[in-house]
């Protein structure tokens, strides 16, 4: 098992670009995201970098202000880590 914050789990890394696409695709800036998801900047940012391993209560809430279901973050990442 793969201590928090460690770079090289793939879920992770791929939620952070899951998450970061599909902010982009809305044009939210991570501050705006941060705002909408009740996050703070920095930690959207570890987020994206795969610097942090996203709660559940954080990747509902971002999911929330993405206007996507968890789910559907959780199965976009899954899709990139399998390669």
């Amino acid at each position: 098992m793969k201590a928090e914050g460690s770079r090289d789990d793939p879920l992770q890394i791929a939620l952070g670009e899951v998450v970061r696409r599909r902010r982009q695709v809305r044009a939210l800036s991570q501050e705006e995201l941060a705002h909408l998801s009740g996050l703070h900047r920095t930690y959207v940012s570890d987020l994206e970098r795969g610097r942090k391993s996203a709660s559940l209560k954080a990747i509902a809430a971002l999911a929330k202000a993405l206007k996507v279901s968890p789910s559907v973050l959780l199965c976009e990442a899954e899709e990139i880590a399998r390669g």
